[in-house]
């Protein structure tokens, strides 16, 4: 929660899953898709999608990888700097 929000999403070594409701967290690595010379956001957000993700904030986000993510209800923030839980609280606060 205390680490900086990376402001790549495709290329971001991994993902904090946040639930609203319990208040828990867990990790969700991306660092398989790190590396790919070609389709890293592509490859991203089609995990993002299906490990049943409501609400995303990131970073800068590709044209390519947000084709995949408008065909889904997930909500998008973008936030390129601050901590995790600070990103958090500013969805909360509604001003992301």
């Amino acid at each position: 929660m205390d680490s900086e929000v990376d402001p790549h999403f495709g290329r971001t070594i991994g993902f904090v899953l946040f639930d609203t409701e319990t208040g828990s967290s867990t990790y969700l690595d991306n660092s398989a898709h790190q590396d790919l010379s070609q389709g890293a956001g592509i490859q991203t957000a089609q995990m993002i999608v299906e490990v049943g993700t409501e609400v995303l904030i990131t970073g800068q986000i590709g044209p390519k990888a947000s084709q995949v993510l408008s065909r889904t209800r997930i909500k998008s923030y973008i936030c390129t700097s601050g901590t995790v839980q600070e990103a958090i609280q500013a969805l909360e606060n509604n001003s992301l």
